[in-house]
């Protein structure tokens, strides 16, 4: 749900295989942005994707959120929502969607909010945002436990699926890296050694 300062930005995940990115509708190797993911991911899933920037605390990069509209109709579907710190560098920012956006491709539940609550949400964006959404995805719960209970059992889920999106986030910007990396060794060693500098790096 949240990006959160918690790992450093490209630790190595050697224990699980990596993700299948065809099937999660990732752009080519070396076409990669933000944008052009999302509007894959509407493709595949018929869904919508937004990103706003607001003001947030400073532990708080950015939260993935689930819009429904007020009167259902033909043409309407819910609207992921991915509210982003305006204080983010530029490398964060990339990394920060890359990573709010591989939830939504894995599947991973959220907090869903009514049209009529954004105003509410956009209100308490500041240092109540993390209470407001927690609480929220408290109460959605129609497992029978105490308060206790049930805010252990959603930390623990929200932990694992912040791992999984992590995981898919670093490999999709690691191979941009590598890509954008052997296109600058092949215009130093010449097209004679375009293959084996790729070998080099892992994209051969």
């Amino acid at each position: 749900m949240f990006r959160r300062l918690r790992l450093p930005p490209h630790t190595p995940n050697t224990s699980s295989p990596d993700y299948d990115l065809n099937t999660l509708a990732v752009p080519p190797c070396g076409q990669y942005t933000p944008e052009k993911w999302a509007a894959a991911l509407e493709r595949r899933d018929s869904k919508r994707f937004r990103f706003l920037q607001v003001a947030l605390p400073r532990s708080i990069f950015g939260a993935r959120l689930i819009v429904c509209p007020e009167h259902r109709h033909a043409n309407s579907c819910p609207i992921e929502l991915i509210i982003l710190s305006r204080e983010l560098t530029d490398l964060t920012l990339l990394h920060t969607q890359t990573h709010e956006l591989a939830h939504g491709a894995l599947g991973h539940p959220t907090t869903m909010l009514l049209e009529r609550d954004v105003p509410q949400l956009l209100q308490t964006s500041g240092k109540d945002l993390l209470a407001y959404l927690t609480c929220r995805a408290m109460t959605s719960s129609s497992r029978p436990q105490s308060e206790k209970e049930l805010l252990s059992d959603l930390q623990e889920k929200m932990f694992k699926q912040d791992l999984e999106a992590e995981r898919l986030a670093q490999q999709i910007l690691g191979r941009e890296v590598r890509f954008s990396q052997w296109r600058k060794n092949t215009r130093l060693f010449g097209e004679k050694s375009f293959e084996e500098v790729g070998r080099m790096l892992g994209l051969g």
